[in-house]
């Protein structure tokens, strides 16, 4: 089984799709009670869906990596060959490249849940 670490979290196993756990009404809901607990619920599922998506960030990051990696592998090999290197290669630096990017998300969303607390106790201060 693969496990990603990412910052003090570990996520087990690749995510691809999103669950809808939490739905808009539920989220009405708990803003609308306005009570400690619900801010404290409301909180929670904000945290739940980052880390969700931090996860299928990683994963796609993983498998961006992966390809990169096999690829420029597969470059060097099939070097006497040289458009389909040339093709491969530049392949595998599309990969490293949507590797940074999903990387980048991840740490955006990740700062996103930083900052998640003071964001629910702005919701429920109105």
């Amino acid at each position: 089984m693969i496990s990603i670490e990412f910052r003090e979290q570990v996520f087990d196993g690749l995510k691809f799709k999103k669950a809808n756990t939490y739905s808009d009404d539920y989220f009405d809901c708990l803003k609308n009670e306005g009570s400690h607990y619900s801010q404290m619920k409301y909180l929670d599922a904000v945290n739940d869906q980052l880390n969700e998506q931090i996860h299928i960030k990683l994963s796609y990051s993983l498998i961006c990596k992966s390809l990169a990696i096999f690829l420029i592998i597969l470059a060097f090999i099939s070097f006497k060959f040289f458009w389909p290197s040339i093709i491969i290669a530049t392949m595998a630096i599309f990969f490293q490249i949507m590797f940074n990017v999903y990387q980048r998300r991840a740490r955006d969303l990740f700062m996103g849940k930083e900052m998640s607390r003071d964001l629910v106790e702005l919701i429920f201060s109105k």
